[in-house]
């Protein structure tokens, strides 16, 4: 049973949460509407994991068009936020791969994912360095491919996936 101290704890860390992972100008938050590249075939990816341990999933869509689109959803079992996020990258560029499309958008919501996949950040953590030398190798094989970070609220269609 919630009792109000609970509840009250839970909005607390929500709110400092928000507070460390969204741009702010006073206490708006800035959210822009991102403009989607659709002269490539264009993707979504996302990831969770949630509880204690942590119960991961992952999904994904990929659009060929504005009406041919493939989408997936994996339940991973024991996986932290971060190596749900990636698994959702590698997953997405393997089924791009398999449907053969060679030029690739690609949209997330974790912005420390899409920086190691540009190759602007290096992964620390040593069980995740794995996934992404697989992404990387996955990466090779397309001529284009590009990563753009997007805020959640833009990418809601694969978060319910995850």
């Amino acid at each position: 049973m919630w009792t109000p101290i609970d509840i009250s704890l839970v909005l607390l860390v929500q709110k400092v949460q928000e507070h460390r992972s969204s741009p702010k100008i006073g206490k708006t938050r800035v959210v822009t509407t991102p403009v989607i590249d659709k002269s490539l075939p264009w993707a979504f990816f996302d990831g969770a994991g949630q509880g204690d341990p942590p119960i991961g999933g992952d999904g994904g869509v990929i659009f060929i068009n504005e009406t041919n689109k493939n989408s997936f959803k994996l339940g991973l079992g024991r996986a932290t936020n971060s190596k749900a996020e990636l698994s959702a990258l590698w997953a997405t560029l393997k089924l791009a791969k398999d449907k053969q499309i060679a030029k690739l958008h690609i949209y997330g919501d974790s912005k420390t994912v899409i920086k190691w996949a540009q190759g602007k950040n290096n992964i620390r953590a040593p069980h995740l360095q794995n996934f992404l030398k697989a992404i990387r190798s996955l990466q090779s094989s397309f001529e284009v491919i590009l990563f753009n970070h997007i805020y959640r609220e833009f990418n809601a269609e694969v978060d319910m996936l995850s």
